[in-house]
């Protein structure tokens, strides 16, 4: 990023995560190689961390170099309610091509002072995006609604309105202030009971219907294991009951059946397959020995992963990503061939 941004400027939104993972040595060596590439590049490199206030004290105390390199300090002031209110206008009409209605910027200004002032400071612009977004799904809702009286068509279509903003509503009043204490019928003051939600009535009659059945298929389960043989079950006469009688014979019958019990097999071995591969017990210094790449017998090292040498494997003559050289550095070997000799095909 640093050599992308050479000659112009390396703007680093939401620096005070460098610090937030505790000071590991992961986090620091990132501090310390930047405040390296700052002093390196002092005319060639602008470099601008942003953050909230808070946080980013933290992380300038993270290293004492910090504050003496990043020494101008900008402090930008949080946007009022008015600017929000404005804010949210753009963003409702650039993304969701939306209108505010006649004086809504003023209402909402007035709203957002009132019940998101203590947002403010933690989203700024954000949260009049946000509130534009669920606006929309709000507007949407509405549209949607077959008991809403508003036009599907036209300007009221795309036109946001105080109630898609939850302004003036006494729900959200509600929300906002805790239920008043009521007298309860012994005298003492208590919160007001809730209403208990009651079933709706095709609820109802279909869970009476359930369980008629199903007592009506124990009752018949019963008489059937006393004598499942027995074609004339208790029970009253009908279609339903011939149903219920059947299935109740057919459960008794699965229940007296007895199941084959399973024979456990014993497991036997498995002769290898054509083209399986058998791993023999070799060590990697064994392997090596036995390629005889090295004709002095030097010593083997193994590569560095991290950074190895632009060379080639002596036997399959791939650039080189991992494995050993030997000691007197002319002769390597990759893992996938050392690997390759490890294991063997059979015809």
């Amino acid at each position: 990023a640093v050599r992308d941004a050479m000659g112009g400027c390396l703007f680093i939104d939401e620096a005070y995560a460098l610090a937030d993972r505790g000071g590991d040595k992961f986090s620091g060596e990132v501090i310390r190689t930047l405040l390296t590439e700052v002093e390196n590049h002092r005319t060639g490199l602008l470099v601008v961390l942003a953050g909230y206030a808070d946080k980013m004290d933290v992380l300038m105390d993270a290293d004492p170099g910090l504050r003496r390199r990043f020494s101008l300090v900008l402090q930008l002031e949080d946007y009022s309610p008015e600017e929000l209110a404005e804010i949210c206008e753009h963003a409702a009409q650039d993304r969701f091509n939306l209108i505010f209605a006649p004086g809504l910027v003023d209402a909402l200004a007035q709203h957002i002072r009132s019940q998101h002032g203590s947002e403010i400071s933690q989203h700024n612009g954000g949260l009049a995006v946000t509130l534009a977004e669920r606006a929309f799904r709000r507007l949407a809702t509405r549209l949607g609604d077959p008991q809403s009286q508003q036009a599907v068509s036209g300007r009221q279509c795309r036109e946001l309105i105080a109630e898609d903003f939850l302004i003036g509503l006494p729900q959200e009043a509600l929300r906002k202030t805790r239920p008043p204490d009521l007298p309860s019928p012994g005298g003492e003051t208590g919160r007001a009971r809730q209403p208990k939600r009651t079933r709706p009535a095709w609820q109802e009659a279909v869970g009476s219907l359930a369980r008629e059945m199903a007592q009506e298929l124990l009752r018949g389960m019963e008489g059937a294991m006393d004598d499942p043989l027995d074609e004339d079950m208790p029970g009253d006469s009908g279609p339903s009951a011939d149903r219920v009688k059947a299935v109740a014979k057919a459960v008794a019958k699965g229940k007296n059946r007895e199941r084959p019990k399973e024979e456990v097999k014993e497991e036997e071995k498995l002769p290898q397959q054509e083209g399986e591969k058998v791993v023999e017990e070799m060590s990697t210094l064994d392997a090596l020995e036995c390629l005889g790449l090295c004709p002095a017998n030097f010593e083997w090292f193994e590569l560095n992963v991290a950074n190895p040498p632009a060379e080639n494997c002596g036997i399959c003559n791939y650039r080189l990503a991992d494995g050993y050289r030997c000691g007197g550095g002319t002769h390597y070997v990759c893992m996938g061939c050392i690997d390759a000799y490890k294991t063997t095909y059979t015809k």
